[in-house]
């Protein structure tokens, strides 16, 4: 991954190895040095068709393959995943995304997000805050 950049598809450089969705996969940066494991939303070769475009531009790569929302708060990314998903799905917001200078820092992010989860109180018996 690029230095600086999440392990959004603008910030891969490379692909190496095969892997299916959702195979435990290991992120390195341009030094190998080991940076992340996560659990990859896309097979080997999808993930090589989108390294290095920009989240907006995957839908018009792998087609219908993946569904892309877009958000213009915290609040509104929450409810379209309470919408959307299904029992069994794995939802997953990432708080140190970019927020384009929207909050202070980190801590008013996460509580940003935290506040726009647990709001209605329905994934409380699910969630440890």
């Amino acid at each position: 991954i690029k230095s600086g950049k999440s392990l959004l598809p603008s910030g891969i450089t490379k692909v190496s190895g095969t892997f299916k969705k959702g195979d435990n996969i290991l992120v390195v940066d341009n030094n190998d040095n080991d940076v992340a494991r996560a659990l990859s939303s896309f097979t080997s070769s999808e993930i090589d068709k989108i390294k290095g475009l920009q989240s907006n531009q995957i839908e018009n790569i792998l087609g219908s393959k993946t569904k892309v929302y877009r958000a213009d708060s915290v609040a509104s990314a929450v409810s379209i995943a309470k919408r959307e998903a299904t029992a069994g799905d794995i939802v997953l917001f990432s708080p140190a995304c970019a927020s384009f200078d929207s909050f202070s820092g980190f801590e008013e992010r996460g509580r940003s997000y935290q506040k726009a989860v647990f709001s209605d109180g329905s994934l409380g018996a699910y969630c440890a805050s």
